[in-house]
């Protein structure tokens, strides 16, 4: 019964690890960026979240725990159409109302 939902987060990580790859390849996020260990992160936070959203955590404590977890996500190098670089999940986060 563990094998199936096992698989599919074990192929949504690799999906999401070769988008941070591509997405790296075009400079965003910053070459280094160890693609792996970002969408074992991102995957451990969305898990993290649904257990906690399951649980009955309200709206602001599971948005405070994706605020904690955005500063692992390494900043943009690319500017956006406004010519800021603060446009990347971070940023998207605090546009969100509460």
């Amino acid at each position: 019964m563990q094998a199936a939902p096992a698989a599919i987060r074990r192929e949504t990580e690799a999906h999401l690890r070769r988008r941070i790859d591509r997405a790296a390849a075009d400079g965003e996020p910053p070459a280094g960026t160890d693609a792996e260990a970002l969408a074992g992160h991102v995957m451990a936070v969305v898990q993290g979240l649904s257990t906690l959203a399951r649980d009955g955590a309200a709206r602001a404590k599971l948005r405070t725990v994706a605020e904690t977890a955005m500063p692992a996500w390494p900043a943009s190098r690319q500017p956006d159409a406004a010519g800021t670089r603060d446009h990347g999940p971070t940023a998207i986060l605090r546009q969100q109302p509460t």
